[in-house]
């Protein structure tokens, strides 16, 4: 079946923007001498050495240039290179003080701790990075590794019912994020290794997307809870990140490709009430955070819900859902006008404010990945598509 010709040629721009111009210039001037990774680029491409580094964005470059030599957008040896670069970076500078398995929170641009708790949203990057060289370089310690980080969160944390705790600290709130990433992670060592408990582990996640994540009533997805898995008091309970409903209509349909479990009314209502509550009609683009109230939270609108919104109509468009691929070809392009096209070369603009103006310049290291993928799903569909 013949693909839309504007997804065709949004996918291939995209494609084609990501080989050229944007992993030349991260390849250039993302990496330290240490092999650690920037934690962001200015508009002239340069990185400030006193920023603080977050440790998982270590694990999501290791991804973004693994991808990137699976596609043969970025030559092999040096994909490699970065990755072992960056994986020696975090065994040296970022392992976690009080776990033989995990990696720490935040270090210095002097790679001195500054938070050395073990998160949960960090492990499930710390296991994404170890199944891409796993799949991509064939790595055996890799998924020695990615087993040892998920038998630490089995055997210490483990929460009561479906899901693990935040991480080796006191928290305040147990969120749906991790879990999400989480989610994803087992979909995709399930997809480099076909070993069926990876699936398991999938399925627990989406058991807790069907019991406590998604709330029927509304047909939205809630980002914070209570210890018993309750929606959280004071307002927090009822906030809403539209990026992160996008996000998962991709992850559960990639799951119903994989079991054959009808995800279909989910991802109908996800992108209906994510648009619903979160489209800034005068732009096209997403607001970062509501409430169910209606109220906008945060007027601000970052690239990545545009990316997820990307990944999510392509999803549906593999499921013959009418328009999809044309909605999909409508958001890259999106991306493209606000932050894309005005940023220097090879460089994004992370955030607008609430008039669509510039309100962070700098392009976080962190976004890459969320690019990445949505580039892989878009120049996959096409390819299998025709």
């Amino acid at each position: 079946m013949a693909v839309n010709p504007d997804l065709l040629n949004q996918a291939q721009r995209f494609a084609d923007w990501l080989q050229h111009q944007a992993l030349p210039l991260w390849v250039k001037h993302g990496q330290l001498n240490d092999g650690g990774s920037v934690e962001r680029l200015t508009v002239q491409a340069t990185p400030n050495l006193q920023d603080n580094r977050r440790v998982r964005v270590h694990a999501r470059q290791i991804y973004a240039y693994s991808a990137a030599v699976e596609m043969g957008w970025l030559d092999r040896a040096t994909g490699e290179k970065l990755v072992e670069g960056l994986h020696d970076y975090l065994n040296t500078h970022g392992r976690n003080p009080d776990t033989p398995v995990g990696y720490a929170h935040v270090l210095t641009g002097e790679n001195q701790l500054v938070d050395g708790k073990l998160d949960l949203y960090d492990c499930a990057f710390h296991i994404f990075a170890a199944t891409y060289r796993y799949k991509v370089f064939a790595q055996q310690d890799a998924l020695q590794q990615a087993d040892g980080i998920l038998n630490y969160l089995d055997s210490q944390l483990k929460g009561p019912g479906l899901g693990w705790l935040e991480g080796n600290y006191i928290a305040d709130v147990r969120r749906q994020n991790p879990h999400m990433h989480l989610f994803e992670t087992f979909l995709a060592l399930y997809e480099a290794t076909n070993q069926a408990r990876y699936l398991d582990y999938a399925r627990q996640m989406f058991a807790l997307f069907e019991q406590v994540f998604f709330d029927k009533q509304h047909g939205v997805l809630l980002e914070f809870f209570d210890h018993h898995w309750t929606p959280a008091p004071d307002g927090k309970g009822q906030l809403i990140e539209p990026g992160h409903m996008f996000e998962w209509v991709w992850l559960l349909r990639r799951y119903q490709r994989h079991t054959g479990t009808e995800t279909g009314h989910y991802c109908e209502q996800l992108i209906e009430h994510g648009l619903h509550y979160g489209l800034d009609a005068q732009s096209g683009l997403i607001f970062d955070e509501v409430s169910l109230s209606g109220e906008i939270t945060k007027p601000t609108k970052r690239n990545w819900p545009v990316i997820e919104m990307i990944k999510a109509y392509l999803a549906q468009a593999e499921f013959g859902v009418a328009g999809a691929e044309q909605h999909a070809a409508e958001a890259i392009a999106l991306l493209f006008r606000y932050f894309i096209e005005p940023a220097n070369q090879g460089l994004f603009f992370d955030q607008l404010d609430s008039h669509n103006r510039v309100a962070n310049d700098s392009a976080p290291a962190s976004i890459l990945y969320h690019l990445m993928l949505a580039a892989v799903e878009a120049t996959l569909y096409c390819n299998n598509a025709n």
